[in-house]
């Protein structure tokens, strides 16, 4: 667990996830028993069988706050927790990498999108490669001064059975902010309620918001010179990151791209594809002379590039995870 969460950093983000913010479809996990009440800001526990009440872990005072200037705010952490900042994502953890906490901001793809659907597609991205996953329903959060929605879940992550949150708000100019925390469960099956529901609740008390940093020009010079690049299974972008930071990786990248004019382009992952023993993502992009589908793999990493027939609005943030 620890040495797999260590290597996880959720650019994006839009953590943000990492799932395609457009229309993917909702989750159809099973119903966690309890939804977490309105009225209180802390999680409701998964119940567990097993599991012995234990106190409340001593919080460590939250550190020096952070800014996310490409995601248009900032946080602490814990002083005790690890925190890296690539493009709208901050990527936490605690020192033995038992606890994390993502987070990253993913941009309006149409006047219609919600909270709602947001949440149900990124809960549903993150379930897609985990047999186990359970959600519960939505309830009302508030983050800053934004009201939100989160959603309770448990599963195995990173091999280790797990429970957490997702929260998302929308923030406005910059986009969806999309948070997940969770922990390993351990042996008491309570880490997260002692442990990683209050850091996650510490956290995003602490966010504030601001305008967000201005996009750059949009540039060709960062175009691959392969025709087949992105648009051939054989020939995928490899953004890494795997199954749960990879989709997060994965809108960072398109959220990167734009027309051979820098028209605004749209996304939305159709599903997955096999090709020999990779699985790949397919993404349907809208707003150029014809709808393309591009294949992203997110269990492999190399410098990624824009498709022929694309730009860049700036500089690719992606590396290796």
């Amino acid at each position: 667990m620890k040495h797999r969460i260590v290597r996880v950093v959720l650019t994006t983000v839009c953590l943000l996830a990492l799932v395609a913010c457009n229309t993917a479809a909702p989750a159809t996990s099973t119903p966690l028993p309890t939804a977490k009440p309105a009225s209180t800001s802390t999680s409701a526990p998964v119940p567990t069988a097993t599991a012995t009440a234990l106190p409340p872990a001593t919080l460590a005072p939250l550190g020096e706050r952070k800014k996310v200037e490409a995601g248009g705010y900032s946080l602490q952490a814990p002083n005790n927790f690890e925190i890296t900042i690539r493009n709208t994502q901050a990527t936490l953890s605690n020192p033995d990498s038992t606890i994390l906490v993502s987070m990253a901001v993913a941009p309006h793809k149409s006047d219609e999108q919600t909270v709602e659907a947001v949440l149900k597609s990124f809960s549903a991205n993150v379930g897609k490669d985990t047999p186990d996953f359970k959600a519960g329903e939505q309830y009302p959060v508030k983050v800053g001064n934004l009201d939100g929605l989160a959603i309770d879940v448990s599963g195995t992550f990173f091999k280790a059975i797990s429970s957490g949150r997702i929260v998302v708000v929308d923030t406005g100019e910059a986009g969806f902010l999309i948070s997940f925390g969770f922990a390993a469960n351990g042996p008491t099956g309570q880490r997260w309620q002692t442990e990683g529901d209050p850091a996650f609740d510490a956290i995003l008390a602490s966010i504030q918001f601001f305008a967000p940093a201005q996009a750059a020009t949009p540039s060709a010079a960062c175009v691959s010179t392969d025709a087949t690049y992105g648009y051939d299974p054989k020939n995928p972008i490899k953004v890494g990151g795997d199954a749960f930071d990879g989709p997060p990786r994965e809108r960072a990248y398109l959220d990167n791209l734009a027309g051979p004019n820098g028209e605004k382009i749209s996304y939305s992952r159709t599903g997955s594809t096999s090709e020999g023993d990779v699985i790949l993502d397919a993404f349907i992009i809208t707003g150029l002379a014809k709808e393309v589908t591009l294949y992203i793999d997110e269990y492999s990493f190399s410098e990624p590039q824009a498709p022929v027939g694309f730009t860049c609005l700036g500089v690719f943030t992606l590396t290796a995870p």
